[in-house]
């Protein structure tokens, strides 16, 4: 004895979507992606943070828009080890993986010195931030020109504990006699 089963029609897709360009543009704690992708029929985009132990698989897109697939995601402050996986309604995928630091505190001023009276050219500056990048002393007045002196957040400056402490020297003597006006500009990542 024999029995044929009910013929079934399949559409036949063997071809795996294509992640053709990740771009990511990051603001403090949010992170705008866009994917392209060649991909006709599209089950899903999905993501991953490999950094954090507790993060599971999340929805990106379920479609694409002129073939992209464009998200904003917020994460933690840090280091983010990210996998994106776009699957086909066959089962077919693709993998894009991309690292990225985010950091949306702001930095805190906590002391400036001299805080009034005379400078002979010694500026300090003390700060609250994880991730420094750039400090640069600007000073002069109108009257003889502003000028700036790039610190060396290595060499400048001592950490301890939460706190970094700067010094740093420049020449006055073209505004002898005068009145300046200083500031710092703190950078992060």
């Amino acid at each position: 004895s024999s029995k044929t089963s009910k013929p079934i029609f399949l559409n036949v897709y063997t071809s795996a979507p294509d992640i053709t360009s990740v771009e990511y543009d990051k603001d403090g704690k949010n992170v705008d992606f866009t994917l392209l992708i060649t991909e006709m029929n599209l089950d899903a985009v999905s993501y991953i943070d490999l950094n954090d132990s507790a993060s599971k698989w999340k929805m990106m897109c379920n479609k694409l828009t002129n073939g992209a697939c464009v998200k904003k995601v917020t994460f933690l402050d840090g280091q983010h080890h990210v996998l994106f996986n776009v699957t086909d309604l066959a089962g077919n995928y693709d993998t894009e993986e991309r690292s990225f630091f985010t950091d949306s505190a702001l930095p805190v001023f906590t002391r400036t010195e001299p805080r009034s009276g005379f400078s002979d050219g010694s500026f300090d500056v003390s700060f609250k931030e994880a991730n420094p990048v750039s400090l640069v002393l600007n000073y002069g007045n109108a009257q003889s020109g502003q000028l700036s002196k790039i610190l060396s957040i290595q060499n400048d400056c001592i950490v301890n504990k939460l706190i970094t402490n700067c010094n740093t020297n420049v020449d006055l003597s073209a505004y002898h006699n005068e009145t300046i006006i200083y500031s710092f500009n703190l950078t992060d990542i």
